[in-house]
């Protein structure tokens, strides 16, 4: 893609903007004003973080938090159908500000029971309360939140075997319209399963395209038979088919998610899918190819993609599942997790660029598939201690079938915990979800990040397929941190696609500290979608950043000299 002029913003340090802390040895710190200024075309607005929580502990370790802010859902696994009782053990859960008040708000998305949408309303980060539904069990588990059609509102996609792959309209305000099907579905045809959305501007046009990843579809006899992904594409008239434009090689794959996000730095998202550990023999289609199919990595060529996995060492052969995206080493380019069930383990994929990788699981001590872990499910790096480098949040947890278990390969048992992994800022990796309080035991699928008490710190929430979710707050103090939200004049409102990086300087420092972000557009986890906003850690002593933010469009903006510890929104007509 070709890459527009720069905008430069130049330092604000002029504007008499300071850093903030939660508190000092002289009292509480005097309250910071929200600050909004223009500069060359982007409007910038800094806003100070919530208080911290009075019992809030250190950054990193987490307090399940659910009932206190008044969220009392509950995942059903058992859907009635015309064919008698269903269970299903997905359960997704994604996260942003349907209501347009600033916090983030969630949706979980059901299987056997209605839909869960959970609001601030204004009411405070800390006030949920539930959005009035039919009560109708939804059957469509997959979720994620984007503006679909560019409106400035934040829609809902669902996904799932009983109603087909659809989408809901927001109105900005936290409310729902009916629920409208994809261009691709046939209503007369077996219904295929979609587990994973990811949504990015593919063909620079400015729209949002949206990939739909398949496991299988429901046969009315009773078998399960791949599908292959789907592309749609927004236009002036609407959602239309495009999926001509995925690689078209013959390929039989059962895919759980799928990601767009720029892999090879050329300044246009590529995709990556994770597939489950088949064989075209296996799946009785082909009895002359036993090799396992692995997951697939596909360029984007001006808006069409071309396989390229073979060569990429990311077409990892085994049971793939959940994916994670980040920079875990801040070289600047983005790398993968993938999780996995035994024997073959989770795979920890380093970008060394040109879309080649290196498994670097076993090196970076990152596989959670030990003793008591039987199966992985979705993950997410998260910044969990604020300190600049990406930790790692993996979730395990009982499977539904329990033919898993043949051969005693994988024992599946109902009460493994999920890891959170520290990084240790030296490519490698180490176990705290003991003293991080995230070990929560439950058949956990999808996780979800963002701010949910807007203090500055990330939280996490899992939806967990047989019964509650678990909603984990941060601990807070007054380390340096800076949140970053884009908002763009284009159909693509939320800037999905692009890459937010930031230098950190520190007084009497030579050595800036340097991360790179993406905001991404669902394919983050597995089954939802987290916050589309970006966090970035400093070391203490950090007292300004520089923000360096490469649009969906090519266009490049620099703003200078930034405090830390506040909410930045970047807007751009």
């Amino acid at each position: 893609m070709r890459r527009r002029p720069l905008v430069i913003l130049p330092a604000i340090a002029a504007l008499g903007l300071a850093s903030s802390a939660c508190s000092n040895a002289d009292g509480p710190a005097a309250p910071v004003a929200v600050v909004t200024f223009e500069v060359e075309g982007v409007t910038v607005t800094l806003t100070p973080p919530s208080p911290c929580r009075s019992d809030a502990a250190a950054p990193g370790q987490f307090t399940e938090s659910r009932d206190r802010l008044g969220i009392d859902f509950s995942y059903v696994s058992e859907l009635e159908t015309e064919h008698g009782p269903e269970e299903q053990d997905i359960a997704g859960v994604a996260m942003a500000d349907l209501d347009g008040d600033g916090a983030l708000d969630l949706y979980f998305g059901n299987w056997g029971g209605p839909d869960g949408v959970y609001l601030t309303g204004g009411r405070g980060p800390l006030a949920f309360e539930r959005a009035p539904n039919d009560g109708k069990a939804s059957g469509a588990p997959v979720v994620s939140i984007v503006d679909v059609d560019g409106d400035g509102a934040l829609d809902v996609l669902h996904g799932g075997s009983q109603t087909g792959t659809a989408w809901s309209k927001g109105d900005g305000r936290g409310g729902l319209g009916p629920r409208t099907l994809f261009p691709q579905v046939d209503p007369f045809a077996p219904i295929p399963a979609a587990h994973g959305f990811t949504s990015a501007d593919v063909d620079g046009d400015g729209y949002l395209d949206i990939c739909v990843a398949f496991h299988d579809v429901f046969l009315e006899d009773g078998q399960n038979w791949p599908a292959p992904e789907w592309l749609t594409s927004m236009t002036g008239a609407g959602l239309v088919d495009r999926t001509d434009a995925l690689d078209q090689s013959p390929i039989d794959d059962l895919t759980f998610a799928c990601s767009l996000i720029d892999l090879d730095d050329d300044g246009d998202p590529d995709l990556i899918e994770t597939n489950d550990a088949h064989s075209l023999a296996s799946l009785g289609l082909d009895p002359a190819k036993p090799e396992i199919q692995g997951n697939r990595v596909l360029r984007n060529d001006g808006g069409v993609f071309t396989d390229v996995s073979a060569g990429s060492n990311a077409d990892v052969k085994i049971s793939s599942m959940g994916i994670a995206l980040g920079d875990y080493d801040n070289d600047g380019r983005p790398d993968l997790y993938v999780t996995s069930m035994p024997p073959l383990p989770s795979a920890l994929l380093r970008n060394q660029g040109a879309l080649v990788f290196e498994d670097t699981t076993y090196d970076a001590d990152a596989d959670t598939l030990f003793p008591e872990h039987d199966v992985g499910w979705g993950t997410v790096f998260v910044d969990a201690d604020s300190d600049g480098w990406l930790d790692l949040f993996v979730l395990h947890g009982f499977h539904l079938a329990n033919n898993l278990a043949a051969g005693g390969v994988v024992e599946n048992r109902p009460d493994q915990p999920n890891v959170l992994l520290r990084n240790r800022r030296d490519g490698t990796f180490e176990d705290v979800t003991e003293s991080a309080g995230v070990g929560d035991r439950g058949w956990a699928r999808s996780p979800a990040v963002g701010d949910l008490d807007r203090d500055g710190f990330p939280d996490l929430v899992v939806a967990n397929a047989d019964g509650k979710p678990a909603v984990f707050l941060n601990g807070c103090d007054d380390r340096p941190w800076l949140a970053v939200a884009l908002v763009s004049g284009s159909h693509n409102t939320r800037a999905i696609g692009a890459r937010v990086r930031a230098v950190g300087t520190t007084a009497g420092s030579p050595n800036p500290f340097i991360q790179s972000r993406w905001v991404i557009g669902g394919g983050d986890g597995l089954y939802g979608s987290s916050a589309p906003e970006v966090h970035f850690g400093f070391p203490v002593g950090t007292d300004a950043v520089n923000l360096e933010v490469l649009w969906p469009d090519g266009t490049v903006s620099r703003i200078g000299g930034l405090p830390v510890r506040r909410h930045a929104k970047l807007r751009r007509p």
